[in-house]
């Protein structure tokens, strides 16, 4: 048995500072899973404002608490669909080509100044490109032709990995990234797909090359926060 907090869920906003304080109180660890995901240019400013500012309340909350924070960011920030070298890891440089993905990298680093300055102890994950189960990995991309197709986690892999975040000890400080071994070709796939749900399926020739990109998640193994697993065509 695996004993659990019991006490009733709070909902609030980000943005009630006075709010978070008062509920990280006496916590241990805070774990900021919390954000606003759009890619419309409309969104910039509630973006800012979830993302960053919201980030900055839950840093000062978890600060004020003494308590270890475990901030949820995001494979976009980095250059999506432009990476420098493959497998992307952690020292890869941060370039998003996104205003969702410029609001986290400025959560990242929100999150390293309450570091610097207010003693807080934090490690950050970066996810990479998870679906829950029954969840389509962005379909449309495939009919628009994408020229860079990201690996999908799942997210149950993704729940093991931030336990071991909040339970691994000398993390502080540490920037993570959490995504598969390896990808799963769309070659290998689809037919695999096809086979299991017995449905038939037509190849396609698309023009130009198959391009994708995969994470590292050599970090995470060396520092114990638990890998992720995708599956191969073994």
């Amino acid at each position: 048995m695996v004993p659990i907090d019991v006490a009733p869920p709070v909902s609030l906003p980000l943005s009630d500072r006075d709010g978070l304080i008062s509920v990280c109180a006496g916590a241990d660890v805070v774990v900021h899973l919390a954000a606003r995901m759009s890619w419309q240019r409309t969104d910039d400013a509630a973006l800012f404002e979830t993302n960053v500012l919201g980030t900055a309340n839950v840093a000062e909350a978890a600060a004020l608490a003494g308590a270890k924070l475990v901030l949820a960011s995001t494979g976009e920030v980095y250059p999506e669909g432009q990476p420098v070298y493959q497998p992307l890891d952690e020292d890869h440089p941060r370039a998003p080509t996104s205003a969702y993905g410029l609001t986290k990298k400025l959560a990242e680093d929100t999150v390293d100044f309450y570091r610097r300055t207010r003693g807080l102890e934090a490690v950050v994950l970066r996810f990479s490109h998870f679906q829950g189960r029954r969840r389509t990995a962005r379909p449309q991309q495939l009919l628009l032709g994408a020229a860079v197709l990201p690996a999908p986690q799942d997210t149950r892999d993704l729940t093991a990995g931030v336990v071991a975040a909040v339970e691994t000890p000398g993390l502080d400080g540490e920037v993570i990234g959490l995504g598969a071994d390896d990808s799963a070709d769309f070659d290998w796939l689809v037919p695999e797909l096809a086979r299991r749900a017995g449905l038939d399926y037509v190849d396609l020739s698309l023009p130009g090359p198959a391009v994708h990109y995969t994470t590292s998640n050599a970090k995470a193994r060396n520092c114990s926060a638990s890998p992720l697993n995708s599956p191969s065509p073994a």
